[in-house]
């Protein structure tokens, strides 16, 4: 199915701050989506993973062993290092399977995907800050509630 440019990049960029949030869920949905459904262009060299069952399964195991470590007390923010290298990385990763599958830019694709990361790994953990610092709600529920949001959200943009 041919989409425009349009609809191409606002679907790479929901996919960035889905990965600002939850940064194993984006691979996990573009594994599921990419192992059922054959993309308008193949997938090939290093992005041909995205297409496996197995990595499929493998993905969205690592996806809800994100879900539950979020919940520990003490694990470092999403905004230390580590963890937003990681979440422009899947943000990345999400613009350049996208546009490899539909013959667009990679290279933008992959600045529209990381730039939406970045900027959702910092919203997102405002957001949270204040809704449990300031309201305050348990961080728990908060929690929870994030990941309803995102799952719905990355079901939705791909057609999952």
């Amino acid at each position: 199915m041919t989409q425009t440019d349009g609809n191409h990049y606002a679907q790479i960029a929901a996919l960035g701050v889905i990965a600002g949030a939850r940064s194993m869920l984006v691979p996990a949905v573009l594994g599921d989506h990419f192992s059922r459904h054959q993309p308008e262009y193949p997938l090939a060299g290093p992005l041909e993973f995205l297409t496996s069952p197995v990595v499929s399964s493998l993905l969205k195991f690592f996806a809800v062993g994100e879900l539950i470590v979020d919940k520990i007390p003490g694990i470092p923010a999403r905004t230390e290092g580590p963890g937003v290298l990681g979440r422009v990385g899947a943000g990345v990763l999400a613009g350049v399977a996208l546009s490899s599958a539909h013959n667009r830019s990679r290279v933008f694709g992959a600045v529209v995907g990381g730039l939406a990361a970045l900027i959702s790994t910092y919203a997102t953990y405002n957001v949270r800050l204040f809704l449990t610092k300031t309201l305050p709600l348990p961080d728990f529920a908060v929690a929870f509630a994030e990941d309803a949001l995102v799952i719905n959200g990355a079901q939705r943009v791909l057609g999952t």
